[in-house]
């Protein structure tokens, strides 16, 4: 990432959490994102016209996809993956969410070769949203002041222990708190 985006990334993420009402220490409902910014929301499950796209992601191939940004025109819509658990459902829309609000342009999917089209870059971006958006600077820091465990503040965040473990490391909070423990 380019120096100085990754602050544009947790300013955007922290205006989202802004104009939900949201501080910075409360879980942030992707849904409710989705839909206060008027981006339709498609559960997989619900795609009873192609029963063999959601019997194939919803069984043996459930890891292969997550959620996907669409576009009608020019208005965008998610597909997420209900069949996964609600934690990984909300990595995977605040995702989709970092690449609306990150402006990223829609490409295809897959190439003309059949190969899945992949900008790693962009990539990159949305995680590292999805990631501020779930799970705050500021919330990391918390979590370790206030002593919570991994599986505690995954609770509290509606997020996985996982995501929890990676923040509190990509935020600088644990390098934070041994500083300050040490002296």
């Amino acid at each position: 990432m380019q120096w100085g985006y990754k602050t544009y990334i947790k300013s955007t993420a922290n205006g989202l959490r802004d104009e939900l009402g949201l501080s910075l220490f409360v879980a942030v409902d992707p849904r409710q994102a989705c839909e206060f910014l008027g981006i339709p929301l498609i559960e997989l499950t619900d795609l009873g016209d192609r029963p063999d796209i959601v019997a194939h992601f919803c069984g043996p191939a459930q890891a292969e996809f997550s959620a996907v940004t669409g576009f009608d025109g020019t208005r965008r819509f998610f597909v997420v993956n209900d069949s996964h658990h609600p934690y990984r459902q909300a990595s995977s829309l605040t995702h989709e969410l970092g690449h609306a609000l990150l402006q990223h342009p829609p490409a295809k999917v897959v190439r003309g070769d059949g190969v899945r089209n992949w900008d790693g870059e962009i990539e990159e971006e949305a995680a590292f949203f999805s990631g501020v958006l779930l799970l705050p600077d500021e919330a990391c820091r918390m979590i370790l002041k206030r002593g919570l465990t991994l599986a505690a503040a995954s609770q509290i965040f509606g997020v996985s222990t996982t995501m929890v473990d990676y923040r509190l490391n990509m935020s600088g909070a644990r390098k934070i708190w041994s500083r300050g423990n040490r002296r």
